[in-house]
């Protein structure tokens, strides 16, 4: 029998309720995000119901955003099951969707403040044992590139460009000065 990997599973599962009190909870704080930056927000559940949580994040600059959930479950009796993820731009309404709450991913984001929407229930009873259900996402931005090229690249490249011109015309007059008869 391996005890390593069971060892392991136990030890994830009870990190759940304990990394929930170091993670951001639904608030009207603005968290940055960069980009490059990294947040995990999360919430906890003692009773039956659907949920909807919104957490809020700027964005610097234009960034891609990914991410994952994950749900944890103390209650034995009760099951958590996350719908959806939204995430809206709270300058122009615009609003994103993904059905996949287990793997996050929005594509370029302008900088600008979002709305994180999370969407799901918790069903069950409660009987004996009433521990917490919860869930806990980890948002990440990255930088865009950008498409256009920035004016130093441009000038480069001319300068580039400009060198080998100079070089051929060179070339091209020594050969025909080696081809001229004297």
């Amino acid at each position: 029998m391996k005890l390593k990997p069971l060892a392991a599973a136990l030890a994830f599962a009870a990190a759940g309720p304990a990394m929930a009190g170091l993670c951001a909870q639904p608030s009207s704080t603005v968290w940055d995000l960069g980009p490059p930056g990294q947040v995990t927000f999360c919430n906890s559940f003692s009773s039956s119901g659907k949920f909807s949580d919104s957490y809020l994040f700027s964005v610097d600059s234009q960034a891609s955003q990914t991410g994952w959930t994950t749900t944890w479950d103390w209650s034995w009796t009760k099951d958590i099951s996350l719908t959806r993820v939204s995430l809206t731009n709270t300058s122009t309404g615009a609003v994103l969707y993904d059905t996949s709450p287990s793997d996050i991913s929005f594509g370029s984001l302008a900088a600008g403040v979002y709305r994180l929407g999370v969407q799901g229930s918790v069903s069950g009873w409660g009987g004996v044992w009433t521990g917490p259900v919860g869930y806990e996402a980890t948002v990440r931005t990255a930088a865009v590139a950008s498409p256009a090229p920035e004016p130093e690249a441009l000038a480069m490249m001319a300068l580039g460009l400009g060198f080998v011109g100079w070089q051929a015309r060179r070339r091209k007059a020594q050969i025909r000065a080696q081809a001229v008869p004297a």
